[in-house]
C-alpha cells in the first residue's frame, strides 16, 4: 500500500462524458413513443370501463382482434403525429432526460382526451376527421412548447442540473 504524499497533485476522477442520463435533444422522439403506447393503454382501459347493456352476454366484454388492431392503429397514427411536429418543432425545444419525456408524453396523453371532450361537449360529435387532426396537432404543439418553457424554467431554478453540465462541456 503506497501513501500519498501532500506534494503529490491531486487525481481529478474520471467521468463518462456521454452518460447515459445527460439530457439530449433527441430524447424529444422518445414523447411520440411513451405517447402512442399510453393511447394504447388508455384506450383499451376506456373500452374495458365503457357502460354496457345488462342483457349483453358475456362475449361482449372480450376485446376483439379488429378491435385491439384499431386500437393499435389509431394509437400509432398519434405517435406518428407527434413525432412529425417534434421534428419540427426539435431546434426550439431543450435538451431533457428520459423522465421529462416520460412525462410529457403523459401529460400530452391526458391533453389530447381533454381537447376531444370539450371539443364533442362544445361543438358536438366529430363530422371529419380533418378537424380533429387539426386539433392534435394544435394541442401538441401546445403541449410540447410549454413542456419546454416548464422544463427550462426547472432547469435554471434547479443550480445544480445536468443540463448546465452539458452546457459547459
Amino acid at each position: 500500500m503506497m501513501s500519498h504524499s501532500p506534494y503529490d497533485p491531486p487525481v481529478a476522477p474520471v467521468e463518462n462524458p456521454v452518460a447515459e442520463s445527460a439530457p439530449a435533444r433527441w430524447k424529444w422522439l422518445c414523447v411520440s413513443f411513451g405517447h402512442a403506447v399510453l393511447t394504447f393503454l388508455f384506450m383499451t382501459t376506456w373500452w374495458w370501463f365503457e357502460p354496457r347493456p345488462t342483457e349483453a352476454p358475456p362475449a361482449n366484454f372480450l376485446l376483439e382482434a379488429d378491435t385491439i388492431w384499431w386500437m393499435a392503429k389509431e394509437a400509432m397514427l398519434q405517435g406518428g403525429v407527434l413525432l412529425v411536429l417534434t421534428g419540427l418543432l426539435l431546434w426550439a425545444l431543450p435538451r431533457i432526460q428520459v423522465r421529462h419525456a416520460v412525462y410529457v408524453a403523459s401529460v400530452s396523453v391526458v391533453t389530447r382526451w381533454l381537447v376531444d371532450v370539450v371539443a364533442i361537449y362544445v361543438s358536438g360529435p366529430f363530422t371529419n376527421n380533418g378537424e380533429r387532426l387539426d386539433r392534435t396537432v394544435v394541442s401538441y404543439g401546445v403541449v410540447l412548447l410549454l413542456s419546454s418553457v416548464v422544463i427550462r424554467k426547472l432547469a435554471v431554478m434547479s443550480p445544480n442540473t445536468s443540463l448546465e453540465r452539458t452546457r459547459e462541456g
